[in-house]
């Protein structure tokens, strides 16, 4: 990570092609300052199950596997704290923590209850790392050594996954199934238990997503037609949909967002 420009700093990181089915995006998070005494921290959703870490001088204060949600998290945090995390793909995080996809939605679960031993060469190998490449570098080796077999992954799901995220969440779930070769009765069936999420709770999440990349692309609101525009470009009916769905995925109205964008640096968008 760079010299900060903002108390908060956000970056991902690509995963080696060879966990490519396995991993969304490396992430890392750090805290320079809290921009106020009250903050706390909102994490968006984004539909999959995430392993974070956190380190507080070079001690591991934090390990968490946290499911998928389709609310914000809040996350307290103290200036100092440097984050990393593997944001599993949504139809593998799952199985990569050998947990029911259903029974980890809405949840957090210590890390060590779910990997055990297996996780302390990645605690030593994150421990004094502050460069985001080597950060990667660290997470790579440690999935790759125990990352799942191909075979345990619901590969319709993952198919149904990538047909949403290529649409931005803008797709109605007959074309999802129909390129899957499924009936919407089946696809919901078999992305809610690979995923914890059913497939229109995804491409809403995907949605937003996109609704919020466009905001920190540049398109700022009172610029090139401000949240009316977000909105359209992002499949939104009008301005006042956009706001309805920050208000239930994140908490926040547009105006809220945007002032808390202003806190956080974001180096690198891969996902």
């Amino acid at each position: 990570m760079t010299a900060p420009a903002r108390p908060l700093q956000y970056v991902e990181m690509e995963a080696s092609p060879a966990l490519s089915d396995v991993v969304m995006t490396y992430w890392g998070f750090q805290v320079h300052a809290l921009p106020s005494p009250d903050f706390v921290h909102r994490v968006w959703p984004d539909g999959c199950v995430s392993l974070a870490v956190a380190y507080r001088q070079h001690t591991c204060c934090a390990a968490v596997i946290v499911g998928p949600s389709m609310v914000a998290g809040t996350v307290p945090v103290e200036a100092g704290t440097r984050y990393w995390g593997i944001r599993f793909r949504p139809e593998s995080g799952a199985v990569s923590c050998a947990r029911d996809a259903s029974g980890l939605r809405d949840t957090r679960v210590l890390a060590a209850e779910v990997f055990g031993d297996r996780m302390q060469p990645l605690l030593e190998a994150l421990r004094w790392v502050t460069d985001s490449d080597a950060a990667a570098r660290s997470m790579d080796a440690w999935l790759l050594h125990h990352r799942v077999p191909a075979h345990t992954v619901d590969a319709l799901v993952r198919d149904a996954v990538r047909h949403i995220v290529r649409a931005d969440g803008r797709c109605r779930m007959q074309e999802v199934a129909d390129a899957v070769h499924l009936t919407v009765r089946q696809l919901q069936r078999r992305f809610r238990a690979a995923t914890g999420l059913t497939p229109k709770e995804y491409a809403n999440i995907r949605r937003a997503r996109a609704a919020l990349k466009r905001v920190l692309s540049g398109e700022r609101p009172g610029k090139l037609g401000g949240w009316a525009r977000v909105a359209a470009e992002s499949g939104y009916a009008d301005q006042a949909h956009l706001a309805r769905e920050c208000g239930r995925l994140l908490n926040l109205t547009p105006t809220m967002l945007s002032n808390r964008l202003g806190d956080i640096t974001h180096d690198r968008l891969i996902d």
